[in-house]
Order: C-alpha cells, then structure tokens, then sequence
C-alpha cells in the first residue's frame, strides 16, 4: 500500500467521525436548567433545585440545579 493512499483513508477516517461527533453533538440539546442559580432555578417551572451534601465517602457535593423528570405517555387503554 503506498503512503499517499494511506494517508487519504485517514483523512476519510477522520471527517467520518468528524460528522458523527458532530451529529451526536447537535442531537443532544443542553438542559436549559444547568449553570443556573438557585433563584433562576427555583423561577423556571421545569426545573429543580438539588442542595448541598455530603456522600458517605466524605466528598462534598456542591448544589446545583437540574432539569425535573419528563412524565411518561399514559395509555389509553384499559388495564384488566
């Protein structure tokens, strides 16, 4: 195999996960609750404010607000 058609398999290589990194990233949406303060937090109605603890190890937790559960579709038919 000669350099220069090993070096363009990676250059594809690399826009492929170029685009799928992208992709992955523009699917996602951010929590429009993360980095708010607990006042901002605590005014939006979808989002909760999450206080400051300390888990068993010791290790301090910081508060932090964070986007309340979405609830799941009901059905509409009957349960026997």
């Amino acid at each position: 195999m000669s350099a220069s058609v090993f070096v363009k398999g990676l250059a594809f290589g690399a826009i492929v996960i170029g685009f799928i990194t992208t992709a992955a990233q523009a699917s996602s949406s951010a929590s429009p609750c993360k980095g708010l303060a607990q006042s901002a937090c605590t005014a939006k109605a979808e989002c909760s404010w999450v206080a400051a603890t300390k888990r068993k190890d010791g290790r301090e937790v910081k508060a932090y607000c964070r986007a309340k559960a979405k609830k799941a579709a009901t059905s509409t038919t009957a349960k026997k």
